[in-house]
């Protein structure tokens, strides 16, 4: 049974405006030390290869995932989330800087853009423990709509 041509168009915008139902596909965890990019005042070399390290430890990482998994992630929208793995909180801007590397190497693993205008949401979050109990890293989880 068809219905009137404007609420076809009302249901079909409406779909449109509706949340993604995302679907997990991969969850890595990386052992990485992340810090406060921000409020560090280490020389710029140190900070150059803090990065570096991030980089290749989530790129490695990401490279052992299954090539099924990357299939389900190409061309479709994306929502990482990106949880850090640390001693102490940090705030929201600061977080967000410190999982800088991280999120580049994502990106570069999805080959795309991790600007605003890209497929990929970005989410972080944060979870404190204390030293002895867990080693610094960050989970990285990988959804797709």
């Amino acid at each position: 049974m068809t219905g009137c041509p404007r609420c076809v168009a009302l249901e079909a915008e409406l779909a449109r405006l509706r949340p993604p139902a995302w679907r997990p596909v991969a969850e890595v965890l990386v052992e990485v030390a992340t810090v406060s990019e921000a409020n560090s005042r280490d020389h710029h070399h140190t900070r150059a290869a803090r990065v570096r390290r991030q980089r290749e430890a989530v790129t490695s990482r990401l490279e052992s995932l299954h090539p099924e998994d990357r299939y389900h992630l190409a061309a479709r929208r994306v929502r990482c989330t990106l949880t850090r793995l640390g001693a102490k909180s940090l705030d929201d801007d600061n977080l967000t800087g410190a999982l800088k590397g991280v999120r580049d190497a994502v990106a570069a693993w999805l080959g795309c853009d991790d600007g605003p205008s890209g497929p990929v949401t970005w989410v972080y979050g944060q979870e404190a423990h204390r030293r002895w109990a867990l080693r610094p890293g960050v989970r990285i989880t990988l959804e797709a709509a």
